[in-house]
């Protein structure tokens, strides 16, 4: 025996026992409420259709920026360790360069040190 349950007032009835007239508007009912769920789900996948096509033109953008953002950094990378070349360089041209000069400074002093003893010597006051 097969009974259906209504969502009207009421109680649960023996399918057998419905005129066709219930029948007929029962299964308008169905198909109404099943055409109004169809409608809902086809919103929903178009608002998710839409929604996933906005998601992939952000990460499209995202992967641009990260694209040139990567290449900044490169740039940048490639920059430093051209700058860290010359400070090196630098460095060693200090280095020669303070040798040079203390080695000049020490023979400057050296020589004022040899006159002035030779002036000390020869009665220079």
């Amino acid at each position: 025996m097969l009974l259906y349950r209504d969502a009207g007032d009421r109680d649960a009835k023996d399918i057998n026992t419905w005129e066709a007239k219930e029948i007929i508007e029962e299964g308008k009912k169905v198909q109404n409420e099943s055409a109004k769920a169809l409608s809902r789900s086809q919103k929903l996948m178009e608002e998710s259709e839409t929604i996933a096509k906005d998601t992939n033109l952000a990460l499209k953008n995202h992967t641009e920026q990260m694209k040139a953002t990567n290449a900044d950094i490169t740039e940048v990378s490639e920059d430093l360790r051209r700058a860290n070349q010359v400070l090196r360089q630098i460095s060693r041209r200090i280095a020669r360069y303070k040798d040079f000069v203390i080695r000049a400074l020490q023979r400057m002093l050296s020589t004022l040190c040899l006159i002035s003893l030779v002036a000390f010597f020869n009665g220079y006051p």
